[in-house]
């Protein structure tokens, strides 16, 4: 069982990297950002994100969410690359089509969207990066079933670089706004697109089998209906607060949840990056139980902790980073990482519905999440604005959760060690709070308040919620970090 949780936690802390790497220059820009870009501007793009999102679940047929699976179950190393031929093929060939409608119907998306048609070209530009990245997924998920985590860092690596130097000239120096960042995009991923798309195809070669394909479509389709309403639940309260306030109060919105993203770039993003690929063969061993469950433990600990110190920090971050004009915003962090805690867990939680390959069963929990979120979005965001929309995401996430580890539980139980986990997180609740109530106006004092908080919160998880080899491990780490290596060799 150490072995297997060593070789997770291995490639976790290097997808880790990669995605701090990736996410990186969204904060590096922040002060850039946030200077030549209004919050009406940040509501733009966050409303233009949104609607080719909900096109590209619809267009996509569920089959980014079967890769793993069925490369999973083949042996043979053609079959294995059969999978993953045939499902870049079908991407490329479903989003070439819908781009094309795109560019087609971009004026009447945008009167759609925006009540005008000004921001057709946006929808133009938006439509290309769309298909640029749809032709990137399955080679990135390729690179992540083959463990070559290296080559996945270093093209992070390079994106960020590309990224960074495309902002400064587009938004920077040319000054153009909206437009720029959507170049700025779309050239990042045109350059990484064309050697992901190079490199895979020289690998696997260019094959297309029906039989996989047919049973992809078939286990994937469901996965429409889970994404369309995990987009609902997410992004459904901008199209309210779209309606009930403003552009400006989307912006500042957008930004606080951009944190609850963070977390989950930092923690969820890279385990999974990894656990897609190995829980499928865990679950096949005689040891199978015991390791879900002391993984679940490391992944809490892991993300409560990240939690916690966004929690504690956004407001300092916020001041120093930003302008005037989206301070407000860190009063809603907390409640938007809550929301993403759950969602951390559902993710966690959903095994037995994938093995058992009971995809409808994902799908009834989206859709009645995300029924559930637009009454609560009707109900609070009118009257709260968005405080009502981040309750109203905790709550669907919430419902989300219930059902999905009530499914998965039938098909394949485990214990998951709940008393213990739900410990960590009402203890890092008590710390946020008893920050919240000495509240401090000197930015300098009030990051040495949360860091002994936070030093507060670590002292106690390794008092009372790790075991006595867990323990040696981290006095080694902290007598010599660089031993880290040696740990999960």
């Amino acid at each position: 069982m150490r072995q297997e949780i060593l070789q997770l936690s291995k490639h976790t802390m290097i997808y880790g990297v990669a995605s701090i790497i990736g996410r990186a220059v969204s904060f590096i820009m922040l002060p850039v950002y946030t200077r030549y870009l209004t919050p009406a501007d940040y509501g733009v793009l966050e409303l233009l994100s949104m609607t080719i999102d909900i096109i590209a679940m619809i267009a996509g047929i569920g089959i980014t969410s079967t890769v793993f699976k069925y490369y999973s179950e083949y042996e043979n190393i053609e079959e294995k690359n059969d999978v993953i031929s045939t499902a870049i093929i079908m991407l490329i060939i479903l989003s070439s089509i819908t781009a094309t409608l795109g560019f087609i119907f971009s004026n009447k998306l945008s009167q759609l969207v925006f009540g005008q048609i000004d921001n057709a070209n946006y929808f133009m530009l938006f439509f290309i990066i769309y298909f640029l990245q749809s032709v990137n997924i399955i080679p990135l998920m390729f690179i992540r079933a083959m463990q070559n985590s290296k080559l996945f860092i270093s093209i992070s690596l390079i994106k960020l670089f590309m990224a960074v130097f495309f902002n400064i000239c587009f938004l920077v120096l040319l000054k153009m706004g909206v437009t720029g960042i959507l170049y700025s995009t779309l050239l990042a991923d045109f350059i990484v697109g064309l050697y992901l798309v190079i490199h895979t195809f020289r690998r696997i070669g260019f094959r297309f089998s029906i039989y996989k394909s047919k049973k992809m479509v078939k286990f994937g389709y469901p996965f429409i209906f889970a994404s369309l309403s995990s987009f609902v639940i997410t992004y459904s309260d901008r199209y309210f607060l779209n309606v009930y306030s403003t552009l400006t109060i989307v912006g500042v919105y957008s930004l606080a949840y951009k944190f609850g993203f963070l977390m989950g770039y930092l923690t969820v993003g890279p385990f999974l990056q990894i656990w897609e690929t190995q829980r499928f063969e865990i679950a096949k061993q005689d040891s199978a139980l015991p390791i879900f469950k002391k993984v679940f433990l490391y992944l809490n600990i892991l993300i409560i902790s990240l939690s916690l110190i966004i929690s504690l920090f956004v407001k300092d971050i916020l001041t120093i980073m930003s302008a005037p004009s989206y301070h407000e915003a860190y009063k809603i962090v907390p409640i938007i990482i809550v929301a993403y805690i759950l969602q951390a867990w559902t993710f966690y939680c959903n095994l037995g519905i994938y093995i058992k390959g009971r995809s409808k069963y994902m799908a009834i929990a989206y859709i009645i999440s995300a029924i559930s979120v637009t009454i609560f979005n009707f109900i609070f965001i009118p009257k709260y604005g968005a405080y009502g929309a981040a309750w109203a995401t905790v709550a669907a996430f919430f419902i989300l959760f219930f059902l999905t580890n009530i499914f998965s539980q039938r098909f394949f139980y485990i214990d998951y060690g709940w008393s213990k986990q739900l410990q960590m997180f009402i203890l890092a609740v008590l710390i946020y709070l008893l920050s919240a109530a000495v509240e401090i106006q000197q930015i300098v004092i009030s990051i040495g308040k949360n860091t002994i908080l936070l030093l507060l919160f670590g002292i106690l998880i390794y008092r009372f919620f790790l075991n006595e080899y867990e323990k040696s491990i981290i006095m080694q780490l902290i007598r010599n970090p660089m031993s880290i290596a040696k740990i999960v060799q």
